[in-house]
């Protein structure tokens, strides 16, 4: 447990440089990676800015239906 504590030190040191102007950035990345695993996806995403306007419904196609569609290409299954 050492290891996590270093990381957190560190991370913890790097949280007091950061301009104030980016620590909503950060808190809403932090709440991301503490959801579920497929919401942490979609948060992400939305955090980066990638897709922040795009059609909830575009949205959900390109993080849920395509890679599903993907997969089962693959298996052949289309």
């Amino acid at each position: 447990m050492v290891a996590d504590e270093k990381i957190r030190n560190e991370i913890k040191d790097r949280v007091e440089k950061i301009s104030s102007d980016k620590l909503n950035n950060l808190l809403e990345y932090v709440k991301a990676l503490e959801l579920p695993e497929k919401q942490t996806d979609n948060g992400v995403l939305r955090y980066f800015g990638v897709w922040s306007d795009i059609d909830e419904d575009l949205f959900e196609e390109f993080t849920e239906r395509l890679p599903e569609k993907i997969l089962q290409e693959s298996k052949g299954n289309i």
